[in-house]
């Protein structure tokens, strides 16, 4: 059996079509999790059981970390406004993350969590420290989609 290779560190985060890896800063700059689970099952008596399909299975949550006063951040910053100014009013956002990856032999794939219906939920922090740790000088936003997909090409 051949040994198994994955070359990785080309990814892309989009937002609204804007690029914001070229920003993001150190450690896990986005992550991208599904908080509630698909299915839900419950077993009773004589052990039937149901199967309920959870549609806020589909919901997602992402974090996305910047440094802070950049480009990316400005950007964030002024969709965060534009929520909180006139919520009714807000466009929805829609974004992409595509890690793109090799084999080690030219193959390369690219697997996409294409996100839409994203809003911020909460707005980012900040913090002071005089020992000189680095996370001051990031921003970290806090968003959740209605829906994302995930293809492998």
């Amino acid at each position: 059996m051949g040994r198994i290779f994955n070359l990785v560190g080309d990814d892309t985060f989009l937002i609204n079509d804007i690029p914001l890896i070229a920003d993001t800063a150190n450690g896990e700059v986005v992550t991208i999790s599904f908080p509630n689970e698909l299915v839900t099952v419950t077993t009773g008596k004589n052990k039937n059981t149901i199967y309920a399909k959870n549609e806020a299975g589909s919901q997602v949550d992402i974090e996305c970390k910047l440094m802070r006063g950049s480009k990316g951040d400005r950007f964030l910053n002024g969709l965060l406004a534009n929520q909180e100014n006139d919520f009714i009013a807000f466009n929805l956002m829609n974004g992409a993350f595509v890690k793109r990856m090799g084999n080690g032999q030219g193959k390369v794939t690219y697997d996409t969590y294409t996100i839409i219906g994203m809003v911020f939920t909460n707005k980012p922090g900040t913090t002071s420290n005089t020992e000189g740790e680095a996370d001051q000088a990031t921003i970290t936003y806090t968003l959740k989609g209605a829906l994302a997909t995930r293809g492998i090409l």
